[in-house]
């Protein structure tokens, strides 16, 4: 199964790899490992943004989450705003 997402968003190489990483980790059953690649992927603006509404601004700094595009998006203090 082809497992690569398709989106607006550009993935350079270190996103490629963190997303090798996370497929490998899957295919795996090694849920750490999946925590740690999903991690090091800037995830799209409109995803983190579910993230913030359905499961609140501390669960994606909990959780490490890079937010490179949405603070870029959205502004640096996006998660402290109610919006």
């Amino acid at each position: 199964m082809n497992m690569r997402p398709v989106t607006d968003f550009p993935m350079d190489a270190e996103d490629e790899k963190a997303l090798d990483e996370f497929i490998e980790a899957c295919d795996r059953h090694d849920y750490d490992a999946v925590h740690r690649a999903i991690c090091k992927i800037k995830l799209s603006p409109p995803t983190l943004m579910a993230v913030k509404q359905i499961e609140g601004a501390e669960v994606i700094r909990e959780r490490g989450y890079n937010t490179t595009l949405a603070d870029k998006e959205f502004g640096p203090d996006w998660l402290d705003r109610d919006d």
